[in-house]
């Protein structure tokens, strides 16, 4: 029968961790809402356990920050709560056959070693995910197109930017989905169109407003203004284009030169013509 509540002790142990990095954490994150006994000591719920396994899957295994995590869990929190689990389920795996092969021992009619090592492979697969889709682009690009010289990605939840030189140097966004087709999506909502809409407004523009782009947050706060102001839909649209934009010379290229044979990837570069346009005109300064 499941446990209704665990004490702090209980939480420690769990995750091999100190107390105050839990009380930290409970600081930091909305979604753990521990209850108080009579003693005034937290008593976590099953709910708050599953929050503490995303954390501790993004702090502690994927190197986030704490903002990094708070936004994770809120833009993918489906996502990377499936990634727990499958990691959670190969975990266990991997240690029911390793006990299974110590409580046999010898006398096993079954050989343990090759399963036992799928699963470890498969885990460290999950773990790398991501790492290994940049690379893949890379290799790819070699392949199809050695003559690139950077490689610009907008994904549905990613953006990556690839530089070919004497080495190969990958970047890729790990906190938020600012500047990819998520956002896109959610300020298209903003102006109650899809990204195709955006695209379409966007070719009479005349204005560009400068909108934040790190962060979809923000730049609500920077497009409702404008729209209660009555400024130009097809301005606020550009606006959003050059925002992406932004973050990416911001955020990935962080200044480095994009330039000589780049090549863009993913659906916003290829079906959003304005953006596209605006990239080129950003490039070719």
């Amino acid at each position: 029968m499941a446990k209704l509540l665990y004490s702090m002790g209980e939480v420690t142990e769990m995750f091999d961790v100190n107390a105050s990095l839990i009380r930290y954490w409970e600081s930091k994150f909305d979604c753990i809402k521990p209850h108080k006994n009579k003693k005034g000591n937290r008593m976590f719920t099953p709910s708050d356990i599953e929050n503490f396994k995303l954390i501790y899957h993004l702090v502690k295994e994927k190197g986030m920050t704490l903002e990094g995590a708070n936004m994770a869990m809120k833009r993918r929190g489906k996502s990377v709560q499936r990634d727990v689990s499958i990691l959670e389920r190969l975990q266990n795996i991997r240690a029911m056959l390793i006990e299974v092969r110590e409580t046999l021992g010898d006398n096993s009619p079954v050989e343990y070693e090759a399963p036992i090592d799928a699963v470890s492979e498969l885990i460290t697969d999950v773990e790398a995910e991501a790492k290994r889709e940049v690379v893949a682009v890379a290799t790819s690009l070699q392949e199809i197109a050695p003559h690139t010289d950077v490689a610009v990605e907008l994904g549905g939840e990613d953006a990556k930017i690839i530089y070919f030189d004497k080495f190969i140097e990958q970047r890729m966004n790990g906190t938020c989905a600012g500047g990819t087709g998520a956002f896109l999506d959610q300020m298209s909502s903003l102006l109650n169109t899809d990204t195709a809409g955006l695209n379409e407004l966007s070719k009479t523009f005349e204005t560009i407003y400068p909108i934040a782009s790190r962060c979809g947050v923000f730049a609500k706060t920077d497009i409702q203004p404008l729209l209660n102001e009555g400024a130009r839909k097809e301005d606020i649209a550009a606006s959003i284009f050059q925002a992406v934009v932004n973050q990416t010379i911001s955020g990935l290229a962080c200044g480095k030169p994009i330039k000589g044979n780049v090549i863009f990837l993913g659906g916003p570069l290829n079906y959003l013509s304005v953006l596209i346009a605006i990239y080129d005109n950003i490039i070719w300064i």
